[in-house]
């Protein structure tokens, strides 16, 4: 070898220590051999980890492999071919005499009889010969380019390149890639991915670490391996270690001396600056970075052909679509730049923020305009814009965005804006805000005459809220005769209430027929979230006349609906999620039930607690069903918390109360649901309230719910002939309203209680008219939940009917009783109550109070206290009492000699 060229410029680099394992970019380079792709190119920005690759896969490969390093030196043509020559000459030690001997002493440049002549020798190597070029990006001569070019498009096909850079290199690649002839991995490839990032921090022991502060690490450096291994390197030295990695950013000195030497320094001064101007914006289009730069900076070329170059260069720019459009830069990198622009131009943020916010608004990103004139310090302008944007947000259900922003804002520039306030009222109305908040943002608007009307659908909505149905019912008809033709979305409300008030009324026909007229409006105006709010009533409203499947689809399109223009999800498609979740739950399909509720549930909160609260409902009766009734304790638990949170309404305490003695009832806690009945006086509630009052419709709703339970307790005690007098008029009032599910729990429990008094024959035909109404839409919950003695009841009747049609339905039901386990809740739920904590004085009073039909609006009156304040001691109360509900209270407290 030559005395002039360096030997380790041919060494393959030595495996590194805490090499983390890659399988899938191993089998990548696998393929790309196997698949005979001419050239492979492994094109990532510094610190990516190429060369640690290479050298993994080539030490475990059985190919023949020839490796030169190169560097800045290896631009002059001649060194260049010098070592590409002798490298080779590793394989094959005569390799390149012939093109060596025809250089003369004065060439500078590499002749094409040089190139003819290696590609003829190169038709001698063996099979799958690979030659590594690492760095190339070290390149920059286009006497080398084209002599490489030369040697991809000519040399034999066992012959495969492998080149590795920082950057693309000026070669054939388009060509090639046109071919099939070429393989490639980049950023997006090489990043590490979760697992490798866990896999490496845990290889390096430089501190325990917990899966949040390993997600986070991997999140904030994008899957960098640099930025990993620096931020390793500084975590001994850091006291606490979870803070270090949230605010681990470019500022970081090891980040910062990496990307300065390596990447910023190395730019023109037009890149440079260009680079610290954009650093602001989160995504980079050349349209917006030439309004953004106009009169500031000439980088002497167009934008466009900037961030191409950038792209090219790897300069840690991602592009985000496959039209070169949209690019965003590494976290990282941004945050080293949007430091240096503080350091050099203080007084410049605050003019490029707004140039982006009048861009963005000017070409319809109203989102973007709003959080750039955010961060230009202009809450005069960003109002303005919120106000302009918050009906078409709250369409699209993005309640969690409005309320960030408006909280950003100055009290005064809400306080401004009457009709902004409203909306305002609406989102904490959602987010489950005090009754006294929401109140206040109103009466700002009734300030105002000509905005007054606009908060009638809210006060319409609060009023059904409460069981207050019929001045619902004329707030709803006023907003809709004074409200302007084109306020789509109160119109909308007001509407979606009116229907909701009629068919509280029982006005059934009148109220799915507005119902249906305001989801076409609402989907021609936009208006996503009032039309898949409307589908689901409807799928509710179906759902109740027992059309399981007809509910089912409707559903489905409301949740196909809420899609925004991209086509993702929007939040209140978790309340379709939710619907389809209670259908597959009543079929039995727990784990499809489980999955679509605690998806919808995660949706829904983002819209509104009321939107969740139907889901944590049903997802509790789902792991009862599982047989995990501690999650359901927890679940029943999170819905009083919700029901706690949202004092705007007395309708989710009531039925939050309802769902937990229905819930005793099936797991066996006959004292908590004997508490329950007492509180509520259903003893002596023979028939329906007259809704003389509009409180009175609330209970007349209600009643029959309520029987329903109080019936099965007489059953369950043996109190037949009670309870079958009960269930009599129940079945006719269900039959009346055409409500399935109750028809079938009555006549269900009809057929247990003739079994049980021996009137086997009977209850048989009893279960046989249930079982024929449920086939057709396939129920299965309403059965098992009855528990074993329905299972006993339906084996029975296999025997007793053995050529009946419905035999494999009911072979249905039975495996489904069979797949889980139905045991009753376990005795020492019903011990004796032992006290965790002594109640307070101020507690005592109101325990003192439960046993009485008093609201929690008129307990609080009694005490001279605030709801919320009652509230949060009847929390306390439950906690202490190890109770979910106002009558599990009621009997824990008795039980323990309370009252």
């Amino acid at each position: 070898m030559s005395a002039t060229l360096l030997a380790t410029k041919f060494f393959i680099p030595p495996s590194k220590p805490n090499l983390v394992h890659r399988q899938r970019l191993l089998d990548r380079l696998d393929d790309s051999i196997r698949q005979g792709k001419r050239l492979t190119l492994i094109s990532t920005p510094p610190g990516y980890g190429k060369t640690t690759l290479l050298s993994e896969w080539l030490r475990a490969s059985k190919y023949p492999t020839a490796w030169l390093s190169l560097d800045e030196g290896d631009n002059d043509p001649v060194r260049f071919i010098n070592y590409l020559v002798h490298a080779l000459r590793d394989l094959k030690p005569d390799f390149g005499d012939s093109a060596l001997r025809k250089a003369s002493s004065s060439q500078t440049q590499i002749t094409d009889v040089q190139l003819t002549s290696l590609v003829n020798e190169l038709v001698d190597f063996p099979q799958e010969t690979v030659l590594v070029l690492d760095d190339y990006h070290s390149i920059s001569q286009q006497t080398i380019h084209d002599a490489v070019s030369y040697l991809l498009e000519n040399s034999p096909p066992q012959v495969y390149f492998i080149i590795a850079s920082r950057a693309d290199p000026p070669l054939p690649i388009s060509r090639l890639r046109g071919r099939g002839q070429v393989a490639e991995l980049r950023q997006s490839d090489l990043r590490f991915t979760r697992q490798e990032a866990a896999g490496f921090l845990r290889v390096v022991e430089t501190a325990q670490l917990s899966e949040g502060d390993i997600d986070s690490l991997a999140d904030r450096t994008e899957g960098w391996i640099a930025g990993l291994q620096m931020a390793a390197a500084s975590l001994p030295d850091q006291g606490n270690v979870s803070a270090f990695i949230q605010e681990f950013t470019g500022s970081n000195r090891f980040i910062l001396d990496y990307l300065m030497d390596e990447v910023l320094d190395n730019q023109t001064e037009a890149i440079q600056s260009f680079l610290l101007n954009t650093s602001i914006l989160e995504q980079i289009c050349a349209p917006l970075t030439d309004h953004l730069l106009s009169g500031l900076i000439d980088v002497g070329t167009s934008s466009q052909a900037v961030l191409e170059d950038l792209e090219h260069k790897n300069l840690f720019i991602i592009p985000l679509d496959d039209h070169r459009e949209w690019y965003r830069l590494h976290r990282l990198f941004a945050d080293l730049l949007r430091q240096r622009l503080e350091l050099q131009h203080p007084d410049r943020k605050p003019i490029l923020h707004q140039r982006a916010s009048n861009w963005y608004e000017e070409n319809g990103f109203s989102e973007e305009a709003i959080e750039h004139a955010f961060s230009a310090g202009d809450h005069k302008r960003a109002a303005e814009l919120i106000e302009a944007s918050a009906e078409s947000i709250l369409m699209q259900s993005q309640v969690t965005t409005l309320r960030s922003w408006i909280r950003r804002l100055p009290s005064d520039e809400l306080t401004a804006r009457p009709a902004l306030s409203v909306y305002y009222a609406w989102v904490l109305l959602w987010s489950g805000a005090p009754l006294e908040t929401i109140n206040a943002h109103i009466r700002i608007s009734a300030a105002r005459e000509s905005h007054s009307v606009q908060a009638l659908p809210l006060k319409a909505f609060l009023e059904i809220n409460n069981g207050n149905v019929l001045e619902a019912l004329r707030l709803s008809q006023l907003a809709i005769e004074q409200l302007p033709g084109d306020d789509q979305l109160l119109r909308s409300l007001a509407c979606f209430i009116l229907a909701s008030c009629q068919l509280a009324l029982g006005q059934t026909e009148d109220g799915i027929s507005i119902l249906e007229k305001t989801a076409r409006t609402s989907q021609q105006a936009g208006n996503i979230m009032i039309a898949a709010l409307i589908l689901c009533q409807l799928a509710d409203e179906t759902m109740k006349h027992g059309h399981l499947r007809r509910a089912q689809q409707i559903y489905q399109q409301a949740f196909e609906l809420a899609v925004d223009e991209d086509g993702r999800h929007l939040p209140v498609a978790g309340k379709a999620l939710i619907g389809i979740g209670d259908l597959q739950r009543e079929w039995n399909q727990l784990a499809d039930a489980e999955e679509s509720l605690t998806k919808g549930i995660t949706w829904a909160e983002k819209w509104s607690i009321l939107g969740s609260f139907e889901g944590y409902i049903n997802l509790a009766m789902v792991k009862d069903a599982q047989g995990d009734h501690q999650s359901g304790d927890v679940l029943l638990w999170k819905v009083q918390d919700l029901a706690f949170q949202f004092d705007a309404s007395e309708v989710d305490d009531y039925i939050v109360e309802m769902f937990a003695a229905r819930r005793s009832m099936i797991l066996g806690d006959l004292d908590a649901v004997k508490a329950w009945i007492g509180l509520r006086d259903l003893e002596s509630s023979p028939a329906p309230p007259e809704p003389h009052a509009s409180k009175d419709l609330l209970q007349a709703r209600m009643w029959k719910y309520e029987q329903a339970i109080f019936a099965r307790y007489l059953v369950a005690v043996g109190r037949h002939d009670q309870a079958l007098e009960l269930l009599d008029r129940l079945k006719a009032e269900a039959e009346k309203i055409d409500r399935m599910y109750l028809r079938l729990d009555t006549q269900i429990l009809r057929a247990i209680s003739f079994h049980v008094r021996g009137q086997k024959a009977r209850a048989i035909e009893i279960l046989h008219e249930a079982l024929e109404l449920a086939e057709p839409e396939g129920y299965v919950r309403v059965f098992v939940d009855h528990g074993g003695p329905l299972a006993l009841l339906l084996r029975e009747s296999l025997d007793y009917r053995s050529q009946s049609e419905l035999h494999p339905y009911i072979l249905k039901i039975l495996g489904a009783f069979e797949s889980q386990s139905t045991a009753l809740i376990s005795a020492a739920r019903i011990e004796k109550t032992t006290i965790i904590e002594p109640l307070s004085d101020r507690e005592m009073e109101v325990l003192g109070l439960l046993p009485s039909r008093l609201s929690s609006t008129e307990m609080a009156n009694e005490l001279s206290i605030s709801v919320n304040t009652l509230r949060s001691h009847l929390k306390n109360i439950y906690i202490k009492l190890d109770a979910h509900s106002r009558y599990e209270a009621i009997a824990r407290a008795k039980d323990a000699g309370l009252l």
